[in-house]
C-alpha cells in the first residue's frame, strides 16, 4: 500500500510540476524536486522512524493555525496549483493524509502578534474544558512558550514518535525550545516560514556600484570571515544624504531597514543572548551587560543618530527604503524578496549579516542569521488522551520528514537560491544565511516577561538612551531575573 502511495504522489508532484512549469511567467523556474518518497537507507537522522504500518482509520486530524500568516503552512484555500510552492504543500499533505491515513482539517483563526493573546486564549478555553477539539497547534513563535508555562502542552521528548536527532529538526532551534530536556513546542523544516523570515543584509546592486563599493570585494569579506559590524559601516561612510539636515524618510542612507524590528539582528545575530539555559537551568545572560554589548549598542547608535548611517525606520511608517531605491544595504528579512521587493527592478543581492569581529575564534564560528519571530511553533495540547497524543506525534514527525525532504528543496533551492538570487554569488549567500540560522529564548519567551527582552535593544536604541546600562538596570534587570526564576519553577516540576 505505501509503495504504492509512494508512485501516486510522486505522480501527483510531477503533475504539479508540470502545472508549475506551463503557467511560465517571471516568477516560475524548472522544477528540479523528486517525487515523494520514503528513504529506507542511509544518513539514520534523514530516515523517518514513524512506521509505514500506522492506520488512524481515516479520522480527522484537526489543526488550529494562522488565518493572517505570510506563507500558509498547510495546503491553502483555494490553492494555486501553479505555484510550485503551493503544490508541494498540496502533496505534502496528501501524503501524510494516505501514510497514516487521517483527513487533515485546519481551522484557522487569527494569530500575528496584534491577536497572539487571544490565540493562546482559544487553545486555553479548548484545554481547560477537556474538549479535544485540537490535534495540533500550529501558531506564531511567541505563543508557543506562553502555552507551555501555563501547562497547556504536551512534552514532545515523552511522546512515542517526536525524534530531535533528526535533521528536519535543527539542533539551534531544539536548543531553544529545550529547558531541562523538556520541550513543549518546537519548529524546522516543518514550518516554511523559517526560511522566510531569516534576516540578511541586502543590497542594491546599482547604488553600490555608485558609490564605489564592489561586489566581488564585499564576497571577498564574506568568505575571509573580514564582512563585520565595523567593515560594513566603513563601507557606508559619506554615503548617507540630506537635502535639508533633517533626516527622516525621505533622504538616503547607506544602510535601511524593513522596519524598527530588525534591529534585533545587531544584538542577536552577533552572538549575544539575553537568557539561556545553563545546565538546564535558565538564567540572565552575562552577554547583556558585557564590553561586547556595550560596544555594539555605540556602533548602533553612532551609527543612527551621529553618523547617519543607517536609518531607523519611523515605526508608524516602515518604508521600505530599498524599494524606492535610497539606500545601498538593507537588513530585512527573506520574505520581503516575496512580497515587496518582487517587482522592482534593480538587481538585489543578498549577504549574511555581519560578525562582530574577524580573526578571533568566535568569528570562525561563522556567520549568523536571525530568524524572526514570525515564524511557526507546533505544539501537541495536553488535553489529548495517549492514544491520540501518539497520532498527533506520528503527524508533526512525518511532517517534518516529508516538509524537509520534499517541500524545503522547492522553497530552498527552486524559489531562494534560483529566483531571488541574481547571480551565483548571491545563491552562495543563501547557503551561509541558512546554515547559520539562531534565535534567543529571551525571544521565544516575550509573553513571559512583563518587560520583554526580545525588544530591549531596539527600545533603547529608539528611545536614544545614551547608556545601555543604566536603561538595562533601570527598565529590565529586576523583571528579568524574576521571570527567570519563575520559569526555573516551572520547567524543574
Amino acid at each position: 500500500m505505501k509503495k504504492i502511495l509512494s508512485i501516486i504522489l510522486a505522480l501527483l508532484m510531477l503533475t504539479s510540476c508540470l502545472m508549475a512549469t506551463s503557467c511560465s511567467n517571471n516568477d516560475q523556474t524548472e522544477d528540479t524536486t523528486e517525487g515523494f518518497t520514503i528513504s529506507t537507507e542511509g544518513d539514520q537522522s534523514q530516515i523517518l522512524s514513524v512506521p509505514d504500518d500506522l492506520d488512524y482509520g481515516g479520522r480527522d486530524f484537526t489543526v488550529l493555525g494562522c488565518s493572517d500568516w505570510g506563507v500558509e503552512e498547510f495546503t491553502p484555500e483555494n490553492a494555486d496549483m501553479g505555484d510550485q510552492v503551493s503544490a508541494a504543500i498540496v502533496a505534502r499533505d496528501n501524503f501524510i493524509e494516505e501514510y497514516l491515513n487521517v483527513n487533515i482539517k485546519v481551522e484557522r483563526i487569527k494569530g500575528q502578534f496584534n491577536d497572539r493573546l487571544n490565540f493562546a486564549q482559544t487553545v486555553e478555553k479548548s484545554v481547560q474544558s477537556d474538549a479535544e477539539a485540537y490535534d495540533l497547534i500550529s501558531c506564531y513563535s511567541l505563543v508557543a512558550p506562553s502555552l507551555a508555562t501555563r501547562g497547556l502542552l504536551v512534552d514532545l521528548n515523552q511522546t512515542e514518535y517526536f525524534n530531535s536527532e533528526k535533521a528536519w529538526w535543527p539542533t539551534f532551534m531544539y536548543d531553544v525550545c529545550t529547558v531541562n530536556n523538556k520541550t513543549y513546542h518546537i519548529s524546522g523544516d516543518a514550518s516554511i516560514n523559517l526560511l522566510y523570515y531569516l534576516q540578511a543584509v541586502l543590497f542594491d546592486s546599482e547604488q553600490m556600484s555608485a558609490y564605489g563599493i564592489s561586489e566581488e570585494d564585499v564576497y571577498e569579506l564574506v568568505d575571509n570571515g573580514g564582512w563585520t559590524l565595523e567593515k560594513m559601516f566603513e563601507l557606508s561612510s559619506n554615503i548617507s544624504a540630506s537635502s535639508d539636515e533633517i533626516w527622516d524618510d525621505s533622504d538616503f542612507y547607506a544602510i535601511g531597514m524593513e522596519s524598527r524590528v530588525m534591529l534585533d539582528s545587531f544584538y542577536y545575530a552577533t552572538g549575544l543572548k539575553t537568557v539561556e539555559d545553563a545546565d538546564g537551568v535558565v538564567k540572565v545572560s552575562d552577554d547583556i551587560l558585557s564590553e561586547k554589548a556595550l560596544t555594539v549598542y555605540d556602533m548602533v547608535y553612532s551609527s543612527i543618530f551621529v553618523d547617519h548611517k543607517l536609518r531607523l525606520n519611523d515605526q508608524s511608517v516602515w518604508v521600505h527604503l530599498l524599494k524606492e531605491g535610497r539606500c545601498v544595504f538593507n537588513v530585512s528579512t527573506i520574505y520581503q524578496m516575496k512580497t515587496t521587493l518582487a517587482d522592482v527592478d534593480a538587481e538585489i543581492g543578498v549577504l549574511p549579516f555581519p560578525k562582530y569581529e574577524e580573526g578571533t575564534e568566535e568569528a570562525n564560528m561563522g556567520y549568523r542569521t536571525l530568524v524572526s519571530s514570525p515564524h511557526i511553533q507546533f505544539a501537541i495540547p495536553f488535553d489529548l488522551d495517549e492514544d491520540e497524543i501518539d497520532v498527533s506525534s506520528a503527524f508533526l514527525e512525518t511532517m517534518g520528514y516529508v516538509t524537509y525532504t520534499n517541500v524545503t528543496p522547492v522553497v530552498y533551492e527552486n524559489v531562494m537560491k534560483l529566483r531571488y538570487a541574481k547571480d551565483e554569488n548571491s545563491s552562495r549567500m543563501f547557503d551561509i544565511l541558512r546554515s547559520g540560522a539562531t534565535t534567543d529564548m529571551g525571544i521565544l519567551w516575550y509573553n513571559s516577561f512583563t518587560r520583554a527582552p526580545a525588544s530591549m535593544f531596539r527600545n533603547a536604541i529608539e528611545k536614544e538612551s545614551l547608556s545601555w546600562v543604566s536603561y538595562y538596570k533601570n527598565d529590565f534587570e529586576n523583571d528579568m531575573k524574576a521571570t527567570v526564576i519563575n520559569l526555573n519553577k516551572y520547567y524543574m516540576q
